[in-house]
C-alpha cells in the first residue's frame, strides 16, 4: 500500500537565472542593481549602506550580491525592489 504522505515538487516558474525560492517554489521577488552603494558599516546580521544620500540598514537575507567588503568600499548590491520600497529609495 502506497503512503499519501508524499512529498510533492513544486516545478514553478523560474527567473532568468533558473532559480526559484524554495519556501514558495515561486520565482524570486523583482530585483533591483544599484551601482555606487558605499557600504558603512556592518553586523552579522545587517549591512549599512549609502545609497543616494541616505544611509540604511538592510538586513543580509536579503541582499542578493554584494561586492562589498569593509567600510569605505564602493560597489554593486542587488536587492528586491519591495524592500528599496519601504526603505524610501525609488
Amino acid at each position: 500500500m502506497r503512503s499519501r504522505n508524499r512529498v510533492r515538487l513544486v516545478r514553478g516558474a523560474r527567473d532568468g537565472g533558473g532559480r526559484v525560492d524554495p519556501p514558495t517554489g515561486r520565482p524570486p521577488s523583482r530585483s533591483i542593481t544599484i551601482p555606487d552603494v558605499r557600504l558603512v558599516a556592518f553586523t552579522d546580521n545587517a549591512i549599512l549602506v549609502a545609497v543616494g544620500g541616505k544611509k540604511i540598514w538592510l538586513p543580509n537575507s536579503q541582499v542578493r550580491r554584494v561586492n562589498l567588503c569593509k567600510p569605505g568600499d564602493v560597489g554593486i548590491l542587488e536587492v528586491p525592489a519591495w524592500l528599496l520600497n519601504d526603505k524610501g529609495i525609488n
